[in-house]
């Protein structure tokens, strides 16, 4: 037995509906994903959003204050260019 060309549409435009869905639901969980990595002295702790953006910088602990402004600013960038050692998923703030 043939379908009729409304049932076949029917059918695609379900299918497009599911698919579309699916897309929307993984979409809006990558843009909840973000990784958060320490500074290798383990003083700063940085948190960067899917579309990169910083969201986060925590200092771990005291041990900051020990540090000049100059170590303090290094330390920062430290973390923010270790995006993927030791880091984990986690969601965005």
């Amino acid at each position: 037995m043939e379908t009729s060309p409304g049932s076949r549409l029917e059918k695609v435009l379900a299918d497009f509906a599911e698919q579309y869905g699916a897309w929307s639901r993984a979409r809006e969980q990558l843009k909840a994903l973000s990784v958060t990595a320490r500074s290798r002295d383990g003083v700063v702790e940085v948190t960067v959003g899917a579309g990169g953006q910083v969201t986060r910088i925590r200092f771990v602990d005291n041990r900051f204050r020990a540090l000049t402004a100059p170590q303090l600013g290094d330390s920062v960038l430290a973390a923010l260019k270790r995006p993927g050692s030791r880091s984990r998923p986690g969601p965005s703030p």
